[in-house]
């Protein structure tokens, strides 16, 4: 029976190649994205799905109460772990990793000798053990329990070593520490939270003066992480609970309270608080994915249903001949079932060449063999038989009722074979969609605009950062800067620890003025560099004066948010005592300068002091005319490399930092100019389908109108007036739906823009033009035709 079906309803598609064409190109491209968004949301979820004992690895993190504060930091102090392990009996297994980023390596060997750079995790044995990373080799009788030893990844040693054997071999690290490879592991799966190609071990910074090395409580490094293994039906907040006990034992008079808190593993690639991706994202592309879906099977159902009259005298044949309804509903399924058969295939290969630009976008790594995976067939399957039964079934219930004997006499007309109200709600939603999608382009492309070009407070343009790649004393920091001076092109040079806008890098702590008894109910942010920092990236001195450079910090500059903050204008703030680190500071305020954004627009402006510290600046910053830019970095590497020379240089521009704090505004622009763009085609294949068919049936009505003096543009009229209507009604749908959805999505945001009237308009004008460059072509070809020879055709 069903190969009958199919059988009949290739033929009939046969007979209608140019709409079976429109239909399976307008679902090909839903299921394409269907497909990519599917591989998306699906790479997202196996995070961290893989390893055994998954329901009792926890990562612990701290919630800092400062006042009413909250802060989230996916960290703990340097001290935790130890305590952890040792005070308490909740864990088989407790570890803490530290990440550094683009570490220099040298590889010693006279034959090939190499030198680049790496990101390191250092990391102690036990990690290994919570997660399921294998070693595939080892030295026996060693492991990260001992100093200056690592383990690699296989892809990490067959890039350095070639086809040996990297075990027992040695790198230099940071030109200072010589690290034997004891251990092979297998390369870390791509899904995984904890990535590395490098894992030195913890030990080795024993010594070395590192904050996270150090046994203490006093802060917390955004970069040192802590996992843990539970044993065995363990309550978690009864954990969390006692864990207060530490924040009393040490940090007993800390204004900054901190909770430590057990994220479960499953959690952590998805609680934004902690670093995670925010979970809208995938609703977003689900929905999305489900939009253009939608579109295609309107699309189906539109031109499904205007060919209903035209179908009429088949199938009032196919009644006499004893055909039942439920015989020509399954056919009308099967006709569906085919062109969904093509279209996935199609959407596979579309997916299949559109990957790597996917993968581009979005920074990730998705092989051509995930098309293949046991998951993305079920999905293919279940979207082809959903659309198939979807997009068919309204027609199939609308054709096979058709009254045979109305058919075959020629007494049919468009209201007894129905479907015209729903067509045009139909293109209605068509439209709604679409306009929805392209407000939703302006608004996220306006606020991006606005996030990197608004004045943020600072110069970022045509500034060089470079690293200062070891600890400098005055003299040859001096030194250095004035050579750097000397180029021609260079406007100005500071060293510093953190640039404006890397609040990433901060370092905050607890203040208090002079005068007053206790710390404040909030942080502040220190900014350490040398006194040219103000200048170098324009930071505008609105009272007192810069801060003089001494061996210890005894001025510093602060920003207009911190009088503010303490209830004092700009001015009287100048000369007032300030305490800052638990009292390991105390200064005196030489000057304020205006607020400045040193975080994205998504958070406010937050107090910030500036003042000298050497042996904490990690880079320089280079303002730079903009003119000869290449002969000016060559000039600025060469004298770098001389003052460094066992190092690699590198830099980067401060406006493509700023830039990169965007970066996931930027993937979500890019997304929604694709499907915009896409939705809005596929809305124009069923457009042309539908005019195709209006056109046909209104040949006749066309001559008669010419005949009678009809001009061209009276024609055009005639055919676009009701999409008018239905544009119109379509705005006013989504207009509010779409001003609700981008107002929540601005909420996100700080500083953000207001979402003007005439972005909506432009949107509604901007599917009305494109409406009418679709109709258009169809509708003026009719208008040229010889009224004459469409009247004899009739």
């Amino acid at each position: 029976m069903f190969k009958n079906y199919i059988k009949i309803a290739w033929r009939n598609l046969q007979k209608r190649k140019v709409f079976a064409f429109i239909n399976i190109l307008g679902l090909a491209l839903g299921f394409g994205c269907s497909i990519l968004i599917f591989l998306f949301i699906n790479h997202h979820l196996q995070f961290d799905n893989f390893h055994e004992h998954s329901d009792r690895i926890y990562r612990v993190v701290t919630e800092e109460h400062h006042g009413n504060e909250i802060g989230y930091e996916a960290a703990v102090p340097p001290a935790f772990a130890n305590a952890f392990r040792t005070e308490y009996d909740y864990a088989e297994k407790v570890a803490k990793i530290y990440y550094q980023d683009a570490l220099q390596i040298n590889i010693q060997d006279h034959n090939d000798p190499k030198q680049f750079q790496n990101d390191v995790a250092y990391t102690e044995q036990d990690i290994f053990e919570i997660l399921s990373f294998p070693l595939l080799d080892k030295i026996s009788g060693q492991s990260l329990s001992d100093p200056n030893t690592a383990y690699v990844t296989e892809s990490f040693a067959k890039k350095v070593f070639g086809g040996h054997n990297p075990l027992g071999k040695s790198f230099v690290l940071e030109n200072n520490k010589t690290i034997q490879i004891i251990g092979i592991l297998k390369d870390l799966p791509k899904n995984s939270t904890v990535q590395g190609e490098v894992f030195v071990s913890f030990v080795t910074l024993k010594g070395s003066g590192d904050f996270v090395a150090k046994d203490v409580w006093t802060g917390i490094n955004f970069s040192l992480k802590c996992y843990t293994l539970l044993h065995p039906n363990q309550n978690v907040a009864n954990i969390e609970e006692s864990l207060i006990s530490l924040v009393n034992k040490h940090r007993p008079k800390s204004k900054n309270v901190h909770r430590y808190k057990l994220q479960p593993l499953n959690d952590i690639h998805f609680n934004s608080n902690y670093g995670g991706i925010n979970t809208s994202l995938l609703w977003i592309f689900g929905l999305v994915g489900l939009f253009l879906i939608t579109v295609a099977c309107i699309n189906f159902i539109n031109i499904s249903t205007a060919q209903a009259f035209s179908r009429s005298k088949e199938i009032g044949i196919r009644k006499v001949l004893g055909g039942y309804k439920q015989h020509l509903f399954w056919q009308f399924i099967s006709e569906t079932f085919i062109i969904s058969l093509f279209a996935i295939i199609i959407g596979c290969v579309i997916a299949f060449f559109a990957l790597p630009t996917f993968n581009k976008l979005f920074g990730l790594s998705l092989s051509i063999s995930s098309l293949m995976t046991f998951e993305m067939v079920v999905f293919a399957l279940i979207l082809l038989v959903v659309v198939s039964l979807f997009a068919g079934s309204y027609p199939g219930v609308l054709l096979s009722r058709i009254v045979p004997t109305l058919a075959l006499k020629g007494k049919l007309t468009q209201k007894d074979t129905g479907g015209r109200l729903t067509r045009k709600i139909l293109v209605t939603a068509q439209f709604a969609i679409s306009i929805l999608l392209i407000v939703s382009t302006i608004v996220i492309g306006k606020q991006i605009n606005y996030a990197v070009n608004a004045d943020l407070g600072f110069k970022k343009d045509a500034i060089v950062m470079v690293a200062i790649p070891e600890e400098l004393e005055k003299i040859k920091l001096d030194a250095l800067k004035d050579r750097f001076f000397q180029i021609a092109g260079v406007e100005n040079v500071t060293a510093c620890f953190a640039s404006p806008g890397a609040a990433y890098s901060n370092w905050g702590t607890g203040v208090k003025l002079g005068t007053r008894p206790e710390y404040e109910e909030f942080f502040i942010s220190a900014k350490l560099s040398d006194k040219d920092y103000i200048e170098t990236f324009g930071l505008e001195l609105i009272a007192g004066r810069n801060f003089r450079e001494s061996d210890s910090i005894t001025e510093v500059v602060v920003n207009e948010k911190l009088a503010e903050k303490l209830g004092l204008t700009s001015k009287e703030l100048v000369g007032k005592p300030i305490e800052l680190n638990g009292g390991f500071i105390k200064a005196t305020i030489s000057g304020v300068v205006a607020n400045f954004h040193d975080q994205n627009f998504h958070e406010s402006i937050t107090p910030i002091f500036i003042a000298p510290r050497i042996d904490m600046y990690s880079e320089f910053a280079i303002k730079i005319s903009g003119k000869n830019v290449n002969p000016t970095l060559a000039s600025i590497e060469e004298h770098w490399e001389k003052a460094f020379p066992k190092n690699i240089f590198d830099y980067t521009f401060l406006d493509e930092r700023v830039a990169e704090q965007y970066q996931e505004e930027q993937r979500f622009l890019s997304l929604s100019k694709l499907f915009s763009g896409l939705a809005i085609f596929i809305s124009c294949l069923g457009l042309y389908g539908l005019i195709s068919f209006f056109v046909a049936q209104k040949t006749k009505e066309i001559g008669i109108r010419k005949v009678l003096g009809g001009k061209i543009s009276d024609i055009l009229l005639l055919f676009t007036q009701d999409f008018f209507k239905l544009i119109l009604i379509a705005g006013i749908i989504a207009s509010p739906l779409a001003w609700y959805f981008m107002n929540n999505w601005l909420e996100n945001y700080q500083y953000r823009i207001s979402i003007d009237w005439w972005v909506f308009a432009i949107a509604i004008v901007g599917v009305t033009i494109i409406t009418i460059m679709t109709i258009s072509y169809q509708a003026v070809r009719a208008a040229l035709q010889n009224p004459v020879k469409s009247l004899r055709t009739e």
